[in-house]
């Protein structure tokens, strides 16, 4: 993939996944979030490794802010099939309430 991807922002992860809330989604996966995040249809970072991968690294700040987030992983390394045929695996989330928000 050549596309430059933007630098993670806490606010603006909060904010998607807030938005996600409101349409009434309580689980949903990385790739989910990931477009609601960047506003454009999830891609796989082919030829990446997770240790450098734009993706990967999204996945690791979920995990790594959850409780701030107010999200917890039901499942890992779920597979996951992308809009172009493309295969990867994911985590699905629960979407619960941002501690000290009324979602």
């Amino acid at each position: 993939m050549n596309t430059v991807r933007p630098h993670i922002s806490f606010e603006r992860v909060d904010a998607t996944i807030h938005h996600l809330r409101t349409e009434g989604v309580t689980e949903c996966n990385t790739p989910r979030i990931i477009e609601g995040y960047l506003g454009t249809r999830y891609e796989i970072d082919y030829g990446e490794p997770a240790s450098t991968s734009w993706n990967a690294g999204f996945g690791r700040f979920l995990s790594e802010h959850r409780e701030a987030l107010g999200i917890e992983e039901l499942v890992a390394k779920q597979d996951y099939v992308a809009a172009d045929g493309g295969k990867t695996t994911c985590s699905v989330w629960e979407l619960g309430t941002r501690p000290g928000s009324a979602d």
